[in-house]
């Protein structure tokens, strides 16, 4: 099948998006490159001239054009887009202040519930639409800009509740930056997906918990040690609770999974 403009556009968009959300400041394209990924290339009907029209059609300020053949239009064309601003070496108290704020308050509340949300919900509160390549890039710079503060800072990657709708899992750019940071463990991208997810759910549940919870005044006399009795009612509550705490956390984790009810 011959390659359409349209097919250059997308992977391109692919490509810089995935490293957006890497947490790059800039990625080099070459033409030859891009038209291997979306196939006819090499060959003697490749689309080279088309691909290498999308991708100077692409550049924006500050993008350079790095190498081109002497026709303008050839495999060794590259391009190097230069993606969101980087994120500063400097990690503050609260990165909320160096991120977007409202996205990083809403992928707390999600985690908070230990659910997940999707790509298509977060865009629209900061005015994103994912039917736009451009808006799809930028967004998952942000998202990439949260996870790479939240690993500095000493906690999971928040932005793993955030998935795409048809496959519940997060986006690829997602797992390299997780590669990249360090933070990768186990055999598979769905394996690090649920552990990564459960280390959100537990850490900020944990923090709304502590957050929410009020002291318990102590009346004179409840300092005794409870009978034998009361002991043993108390540790079947308390066993119970925590059977109810695991069964509920599995049931949140394969709706995370397999979609939300």
């Amino acid at each position: 099948m011959t390659p359409t403009a349209e097919d250059f556009k997308r992977e391109l968009e692919m490509i810089l998006g995935s490293s957006g959300q890497e947490g790059k400041r800039y990625v080099d394209v070459k033409a030859g490159d891009l038209h291997r990924r979306v196939g006819g290339y090499p060959g003697p009907n490749n689309r080279m001239p088309v691909c290498c029209q999308v991708m100077k059609g692409r550049m924006q300020k500050g993008d350079e054009v790095l190498d081109q053949p002497p026709s303008g239009q050839g495999a060794s064309l590259t391009i190097r887009y230069h993606l969101s601003k980087p994120v500063t070496d400097q990690v503050p108290d609260h990165p909320e202040l160096k991120i977007n704020a409202e996205i990083y308050e809403q992928l707390k509340e999600v985690a908070t519930r230990k659910s997940t949300t999707t790509y298509g919900e977060i865009a629209p509160l900061i005015g994103l639409d994912m039917t736009e390549a451009a808006d799809r890039n930028r967004l998952g710079n942000l998202l990439g800009e949260i996870s790479t503060l939240e690993h500095r800072n000493g906690r999971p990657l928040l932005s793993v509740v955030v998935v795409h709708r048809d496959n519940n899992m997060p986006g690829n750019g997602f797992f390299k930056l997780a590669r990249r940071l360090g933070a990768y463990t186990g055999r598979d991208d769905f394996e690090f997906f649920i552990h990564e997810l459960k280390r959100v759910h537990d850490h900020w549940a944990a923090t709304k918990s502590v957050e929410t919870s009020d002291p318990v005044p102590v009346k004179e006399g409840e300092g005794i040690q409870p009978t034998g009795t009361t002991q043993d009612a108390q540790a079947e509550r308390n066993d119970r609770g925590r059977w109810n705490r695991f069964f509920t956390y599995l049931a949140n984790v394969w709706r995370a999974v397999r979609g939300k009810t």
